[in-house]
């Protein structure tokens, strides 16, 4: 109050301005990238099913006997069951874990390695980057499933085989993603500078080259990730993927070619599953594209 009686208005406290400034940020980022909401969205819906199956789920995806061989989607069972009559639900949900925990670490080995030599094959360049390169090219030259195939032949079906798998099968194009905005980096001022006032290989490429290279990097590995689970069910399918009883999509869907006529929905729930997370993947990296691409905004 003052002196005359009349109120003092009451400003708004600093911590309700401070709230609203990355609220009304939040909505502008939705506004103009709507792909990376939806993408966030689906990504973190798959999450949680992996990280929360047995909170979600009534049935044990091992139980064999919980209904008749093959039967329908019901109250009690919402997926039907599969021909050993287990829960075909609780093996869906179960199985994102497999595919989670072979696609993000296979990709994340990927992005390690590929890193590694994207990086020495541009900053360095010369003899080194002949090198790399070309044992790259002689990895992309087989087609991918080919190439995992014979891999997995040769170290054998388990879940940590297929991880490094797919983890080797996007080594080389990993380099090459980081190769070429690492060739552009190198001529700017600030390498220039850096290199000037005396600072050593490593600490240019760790301190000044990678953090301005990660944005092609980051796409790059999500939109991988989603390549990664397409070629972890086609292994799963192939009999090649994680062994048996642990639920996986394309195992889903390879025990069911035989009963699709008689029972659709064995096929085509472990193919919904396998179509959702992919496309979650694909459009999380496409959002991602949008927002970190200054051409873009």
């Amino acid at each position: 109050m003052t002196s005359q009686g009349w109120p003092v208005p009451i400003q708004a406290p600093a911590a309700r301005r401070a709230t609203a400034r990355p609220v009304r940020a939040l909505r502008t980022l939705v506004a103009r990238y709507p792909l990376l909401l939806v993408g966030a969205v689906l990504v973190g819906v798959l999450v949680v099913l992996a990280v929360a199956a047995p909170l979600l789920v009534r049935n044990s995806p091992y139980q064999i006997g919980l209904g008749p061989s093959m039967s329908p989607p019901s109250a009690n069972l919402w997926f039907g069951t599969d021909k050993l009559g287990r829960d075909l639900f609780s093996r869906i949900v179960y199985g994102s874990r497999t595919t989670l925990l072979v696609s993000i670490p296979s990709v994340l080995l990927a992005m390690v390695f590929g890193l590694g030599l994207g990086l020495s094959a541009g900053y360095f360049g010369g003899r080194t980057d002949q090198v790399i390169m070309r044992l790259m090219d002689i990895l992309l030259a087989f087609p991918s499933l080919l190439l995992a195939l014979a891999i997995v032949a040769v170290l054998g079906p388990s879940i940590r085989n297929l991880l490094l798998t797919i983890g080797i099968l996007y080594i080389p194009s990993m380099a090459r993603v980081v190769r070429g905005p690492v060739l552009a980096a190198k001529e700017r001022e600030y390498i220039t500078a850096a290199r000037t006032i005396g600072a050593g290989t490593w600490r240019i490429l760790l301190r000044h080259v990678l953090p301005n290279i990660l944005s092609p990097i980051i796409v790059d590995a999500t939109l991988a990730t989603s390549r990664a689970i397409l070629v972890e069910s086609a292994l799963s399918y192939l009999g090649l993927g994680a062994p048996p009883p642990n639920p996986s999509w394309g195992e889903m869907l390879s025990s069911s070619r035989q009963f699709m006529t008689l029972a659709p929905w064995s096929a085509l729930f472990p193919g919904l599953a396998i179509v959702y997370a992919a496309t979650a993947f694909i459009l999380l990296g496409n959002g991602l594209r949008d927002w970190l691409d200054p051409r873009r905004r």
